[in-house]
């Protein structure tokens, strides 16, 4: 409906046009003249150990801080129509980057977000379709599995910007600030939360420019239950997920559960975010994956995948767990170390 369109259409005309102007050199207390704080993520490269800066569009900048930053942002954001708009925007890219046309913006996407074309599985003119490439695979040997003979090793099932939390009480006072975020409305499920409260928790975040093949972080497992949670398609950027709105408890989200000897019932979720209305993956309950074993993709837009382990199974890597106290995200690779089991 057309009503349903007019606050995020005329916010994004507004961002387009005064974010570059907020955000010119020394102009940073601008934003604090409209109430917010400059919406940055924070991310350190694992590899190097520098902090790196992620390519955001101005305009985006601005309807983040606007959105989640604001309280008539936030009061927006809450609005059944805002969902109609999240949801409808959603499938009208998903359709537009799936037609044979969007092959011309595949080169445009590469250079505004930076890919590295060089891992790709394909040359990038063999891809049809924007959201093709957007799916890709990579080339063998890409992302090597760290520990893959090694049950207790856990790994990043993706290439993404991680947080890491002992628990979900870490996790609220550090991260996770959506008012009524729980485990219980993360897993839609109140009987099955109180295994995972006291339990670590990765979030992994994919950005565009990232490789959004999701693959298996434990091994050996067999596939327990695939359930569909949610509807709603807000962004996962972290400015988002600190914020105020249940960013991630209200999202479409899909829970595979991984039965293993090593850590008993460890839970992957995968969650949608604007644009990203389709997430798609190609496994049956009862199959048997090995650590790194591709489990599933999602289509255009960023994305996020949480890890959720029962209390005492898994212990974090020192170095992430000790970025995300100082309020980074770490960047890593798919197959990564993130943790290892106590084979309790």
């Amino acid at each position: 409906p057309l009503p349903s369109c007019l606050p995020a259409a005329f916010l994004a005309f507004i961002g387009r046009a005064v974010a570059p102007i907020l955000d010119l050199p020394n102009m940073g207390s601008m934003w604090s003249v409209i109430g917010v704080e400059k919406p940055y993520s924070k991310v350190k490269d694992r590899g190097s150990g520098k902090e790196v800066f992620e390519k955001v569009p101005a305009d985006l900048r601005f309807l983040l801080a606007f959105h989640f930053g604001t309280s008539p942002g936030r009061f927006i954001t809450r609005l059944t129509p805002y969902k109609w708009f999240c949801q409808a925007s959603s499938k009208l890219k998903g359709w537009l980057f799936s037609h044979p046309r969007s092959k011309k913006q595949i080169a445009t996407f590469v250079e505004k977000w930076g890919v590295n074309v060089a891992e790709a599985e394909l040359p990038i003119e063999e891809y049809n379709t924007l959201n093709e490439f957007f799916c890709r695979r990579l080339k063998r040997g890409c992302r090597p599995i760290a520990g893959y003979d090694n049950p207790l090793t856990v790994v990043s099932p993706s290439d993404c910007r991680i947080t890491l939390f002992r628990n979900v009480d870490e996790a609220q006072e550090l991260w996770v600030k959506g008012r009524k975020f729980s485990i219980a409305a993360l897993l839609d499920d109140s009987s099955l939360a109180h295994k995972y409260h006291h339990g670590a928790m990765a979030l992994c975040r994919l950005a565009p420019n990232d490789y959004h093949r999701f693959h298996c972080p434990v091994g050996p497992c067999v596939i327990g239950d695939i359930t569909c949670i949610g509807d709603h398609l807000h962004t996962v950027k972290d400015y988002a997920v600190r914020s105020p709105i249940d960013v991630l408890t209200e999202n479409k989200r899909i829970v595979i559960a991984l039965d293993t000897a090593e850590y008993g019932r460890v839970l992957l979720l995968a969650i949608g975010a604007m644009y990203v209305g389709s997430i798609q993956h190609n496994l049956e309950v009862g199959q048997t994956l090995q650590k790194g074993d591709e489990m599933g993709w999602f289509e255009y837009g960023g994305s996020t995948i949480l890890l959720l382990f029962q209390e005492g199974m898994m212990t974090v890597e020192a170095d992430l767990m000790e970025n995300t106290r100082l309020g980074f995200e770490t960047l890593i690779k798919m197959g990564e170390a993130i943790g290892t089991g106590t084979n309790k």
